[in-house]
């Protein structure tokens, strides 16, 4: 990826800190007309190519404003000061941090789901990718087995349907100057109990917090309370979601450490119920 030095001339952008790079995605602290942004050149394998599209329909609620957009370009507000909901929880505080990210999925979900978007009964394909690569030491077939029809079901029985996040955990929410704001969303079309799962697993730093019984317990029946979702059918999903992160593990050839988490945390869902 080439340093986007026509995006600076044509927004007119000065640079305001040090350039970033991860994995998928080169990231330029920069002013806009005086004004804090972030510049963000996505990489040929990011897999974030929608998240500018689900951004506008998000349209600053709960979520980072799109700025500007060209080709795999785009310069969006940056939160100040960006600290993360993940300091929060760290901070002994996860009931607050679980309220914030209920807010946050009320605010993110409104209005018909827009077009262009897959729903999350398509990622389900990655339970099929997995029975192609071949059975894995940590996950047994029964196990795969009771998950994706799980998943099926649960994709099928579905109701109100909006844009969700896809994403929606504590790292990807951020303290703005409007408050706690969303980045990173990967755009998929299903219901608000699906949205919350990613959330159980994290904050990836606090392991093994999040796999606690008790924890678990008590971040779903806070969802399921402030969102008027069925406690159950939350667990179910993340059972299920669960199990379908550990084969994405397996896909993008992650540590067996990944797979062992996503698997505990599926675990601890189906022990709930």
């Amino acid at each position: 990826m080439a340093v986007p030095g026509e995006y600076f001339d044509r927004w007119n952008l000065t640079p305001d800190g040090a350039e970033i790079e991860t994995p998928r995605a080169r990231l330029f602290p920069v002013r806009y007309d005086g004004t804090p942004a972030i510049l963000k050149v996505l990489s040929p394998i990011s897999d974030e190519t929608d998240a500018p599209r689900t951004l506008r329909h998000f349209a600053g609620r709960g979520a980072v404003r799109v700025l500007a957009e060209a080709d795999r370009v785009v310069l969006l507000e940056r939160a100040v000061p960006g600290s993360a909901l993940t300091d929060v929880v760290a901070a002994g505080r996860d009931d607050e941090a679980t309220a914030v990210i209920a807010v946050i999925a009320a605010d993110l979900h409104h209005g018909e789901p827009p077009d262009g978007f897959v729903g999350v009964e398509q990622w389900a394909d990655g339970f099929r990718r997995q029975r192609e690569r071949g059975p894995h030491p940590l996950l047994p077939p029964a196990m795969l087995d009771r998950a994706e029809t799980l998943y099926r079901d649960l994709a099928a029985s579905q109701r109100r349907r909006f844009l969700l996040h896809g994403d929606l955990h504590h790292e990807n929410i951020l303290m703005g100057e409007r408050g706690w704001l969303v980045i990173d969303p990967k755009g998929v079309i299903g219901e608000p109990a699906f949205e919350v799962v990613m959330s159980l697993g994290n904050p990836h730093l606090t392991w093994p917090y999040p796999a606690d019984r008790k924890v678990m317990a008590r971040r779903v029946a806070i969802f399921a309370e402030r969102l008027a979702v069925d406690r159950d059918r939350i667990l179910n999903w993340a059972f299920a979601q669960m199990v379908l992160c550990a084969c994405w593990h397996i896909e993008d050839g992650d540590p067996d450490t990944d797979v062992g988490r996503s698997l505990t945390m599926a675990d601890v869902a189906g022990s709930l119920l």
